[in-house]
């Protein structure tokens, strides 16, 4: 499966992912500091677009930290990734 979100990084500053040149490792906090934006814009009644868009970038960030945890065990362990 192809990760959409590789190459790119959560800005708190921004509140939205930003792609980064050299790879990322999507970390717990890059994680909580997006649930937390997402929750402020749901709590803050912001737009629903806002609101459509930062739950969608901590959606992603959840599945490509959970891919990472995923290939790095299969790393450890050595299997190829999408080998069963």
């Amino acid at each position: 499966m192809l990760d959409p979100i590789r190459g790119m990084s959560w800005d708190d500053s921004s509140g939205t992912l930003v792609r980064v040149e050299n790879g990322v490792t999507v970390t717990d906090e890059d994680i909580r500091a997006a649930k937390r934006a997402w929750r402020r814009a749901v709590d803050g009644h912001a737009a629903s677009e806002r609101v459509a868009m930062l739950y969608d970038s901590y959606r992603r960030l959840v599945s490509t930290q959970a891919q990472q945890i995923a290939d790095d065990f299969r790393r450890r362990h050595g299997s190829e990734p999408g080998v069963a």
